[in-house]
C-alpha cells in the first residue's frame, strides 16, 4: 500500500466480518474515515437491521458512518453514486468484509475500480475457523440476529458468538461454517476493543420471513463502557 494514499471507507453491515475486516485494515495502515451502509427502507440491506441501530452502533465504536438508501434495483446506481462522493473526499480505498463469494469480489473489484478507488480485502480467502476465533480472541462481542430457520431453531437467536460458539455448531446435525458463509446466520456487533460505548439491546420482537428467523430489535441503547 502507497501511503501518501491510505485514506479509507469502510463497507459496514453491522455484522462481524465487516467489523474484523475493519480493524485488520487499520492495523494494515489503512486510515479508516468513515463506515458506509446501505438500507432499504427502515432497515440495512444485508442484515435487515434498523438503520437507526446501525447508526447508533457507528457511534459506540466511536466512527462516522454515510448511510445510503437503496430503492427497487438502483443498489449498483446507488452504490457508484456513493463511491463517486467518496472519492471526492478524498477516499482512495474501500474495505470490505468478503471472504469466499467470488462473485461478489469479482463485482466489486469492476464497480469500484472504475471509480478510482481500490477494494481492499483483508479477509479474503482465510480459513473461517480461524477468522471467527480471532474475532473473538480480539474481544469483540456480537449476537446472532438471523438465521436459516431449516438448520438452526429460534434458541439461536441473540446467540452470543463467545468462546463455546465453535463447539455449539459442531453439535448440530448440519454442517455449518463458523463465519455462516453460507447463509447460515447474521451477526450484529454490540461492542468491540477500543470502543468508547456499547450497544445494549432492550428489547426484541422476533418474526420469520423468507425462511429466516429475525431477532428484529425494537428497542436498545448505547451505554458507557
Amino acid at each position: 500500500m502507497d501511503k501518501t494514499n491510505n485514506k479509507a471507507a469502510a463497507l459496514w453491515s453491522g455484522g462481524k466480518d465487516s467489523c474484523l475486516a475493519w480493524r485488520l485494515a487499520t492495523e494494515q495502515g489503512y486510515e479508516v474515515a468513515t463506515f458506509v451502509n446501505f438500507y432499504t427502507g427502515e432497515s440495512s440491506r444485508s442484515h435487515g437491521l434498523p438503520t437507526a441501530l446501525i447508526h447508533d452502533q457507528a457511534k459506540a465504536a466511536g466512527m462516522p458512518i454515510i448511510q445510503k438508501e437503496v430503492k427497487g434495483s438502483s443498489y449498483e446506481a446507488a452504490f457508484r453514486k456513493t463511491l463517486a462522493e467518496l472519492k471526492q473526499q478524498g477516499i482512495e480505498n474501500l474495505i470490505c468484509g468478503d471472504i469466499y463469494l467470488m462473485e461478489h469480489r469479482t463485482w466489486l473489484e469492476r464497480v469500484v475500480g472504475e471509480s478510482g478507488i481500490s477494494p481492499v480485502f483483508p479477509l479474503w480467502d482465510k480459513d473461517t475457523g480461524e477468522l471467527i476465533a480471532e474475532f473473538i480472541r480480539r474481544g469483540f462481542e456480537a449476537i446472532i440476529v438471523a438465521a436459516r430457520s431449516d438448520i438452526l431453531g429460534k434458541e439461536w437467536l441473540g446467540c452470543p458468538i463467545d468462546g463455546d460458539f465453535r463447539q455449539k455448531l459442531e453439535g448440530l446435525p448440519h454442517k455449518i461454517d463458523p463465519c455462516g458463509e453460507s447463509g447460515e446466520f447474521h451477526t450484529l456487533v454490540i461492542s468491540g476493543p477500543d470502543w468508547p460505548g456499547r450497544l445494549k439491546v432492550l428489547e426484541t420482537a422476533p418474526i420469520e420471513e423468507d425462511r429466516y428467523r429475525f431477532l428484529n430489535i425494537t428497542k436498545w441503547e448505547v451505554g458507557e463502557l
